[in-house]
């Protein structure tokens, strides 16, 4: 059997690594998060309130063929990505921008 404070000594290596790697993220792990972020998926009622809009505005929006939309079944569902490169188009915006 191995000498029982090298076992506690390696685990608190670990432990320590781990802190801090979450006290000082890689820029990995950032990127990681960001590209999470951005794959992020909106409902109607969560992209009306993105936009500060009302909902049948999206609505009106998404048959119009304004803005791009995915749809499982009756569940229609939005891509931040894709409403970002929308967002840039004043037109396709809800309100005055």
């Amino acid at each position: 059997m191995s000498n029982p404070f090298e076992l506690i000594d390696a685990r608190l290596a670990t432990i320590e690594t781990l802190l801090l790697d979450i006290k000082h993220p890689s820029p990995k792990t950032t990127t990681d998060i960001v590209d999470r972020v951005k794959d992020e998926n909106f409902t109607i009622k969560q992209l009306s309130k993105y936009w500060q809009c009302h909902p049948q505005t999206i609505m009106k929006k998404k048959r119009a063929g304004l803005i791009p939309f995915h749809q499982s079944g009756r569940k229609v569902f939005f891509k931040r990505s894709e409403i970002d490169k929308v967002t840039a188009e004043p037109s396709a915006r809800c309100g005055k921008h």
